[in-house]
């Protein structure tokens, strides 16, 4: 099955949502590495879900500091501090750097310039987030300019209703969602992801 765009699901916890959205093409699977996160995925359990799941990428995802065990099975690093690049390029060969529109919007937005500048050649990919789920005009605007010449993934703001309008009036990448914990092993509700996942099913 392929989708439209891109699509990485982060904060993966268990099998369940991997082997899920593998099934429907979802190309990135991110997994928390950071031992201080409360979404952190074990070095053991990670590597279960990785037997089972086929033709994906895993991303490693971490906070603050810059923490890697070389034994996880990830072709990406995902950290959100700009400073600790040049340190993960040496790590891992692929990075994402997550971005907190918050941080640049309005008077700082020359900053997010700069910083996109000076990084570009890098990264992979910049996952744009948000302290709100909600996709403002500003940051949609925001966002719209930075598009254009970086590849953006988007990370907020995307629903079943506005998936398709976001994709066609915003150059992105692609779009990120989050996993999400299981009622009880082997069950899960998927109604939110499952609809958005199978807007973006590719009729061809």
């Amino acid at each position: 099955m392929a989708l439209k765009t891109l699509v990485k699901i982060s904060q993966v916890t268990n099998l369940s949502d991997a082997r899920y959205c593998a099934g429907m093409g979802v190309q990135l699977i991110g997994f928390n590495i950071d031992p201080q996160s409360e979404y952190y995925m074990e070095l053991m359990k990670f590597r279960e879900i990785a037997e089972w799941v086929a033709g994906i990428d895993f991303v490693g995802e971490i906070n603050d500091e810059l923490i890697y065990y070389p034994s996880y099975p990830i072709q990406y690093l995902e950290l959100r501090n700009h400073q600790e690049l040049e340190r993960a390029k040496s790590i891992c060969e692929k990075l994402i750097l997550r971005i907190n529109i918050n941080d640049y919007i309005d008077l700082h937005e020359e900053e997010l310039f700069e910083l996109l500048k000076a990084t570009v050649h890098q990264v992979e990919y910049y996952l744009i987030i948000s302290n709100d789920d909600k996709l403002q005009i500003d940051e949609r605007k925001l966002i719209q300019q930075v598009a254009k010449d970086y590849p953006v993934i988007l990370g907020y703001g995307i629903n079943k209703n506005n998936v398709h309008h976001v994709l066609s009036s915003v150059p992105l990448k692609g779009i990120s969602l989050k996993g999400s914990e299981e009622i009880r092993p082997g069950y899960k509700d998927y109604d939110e992801l499952m609809d958005i996942l199978e807007a973006l099913e590719d009729d061809d």
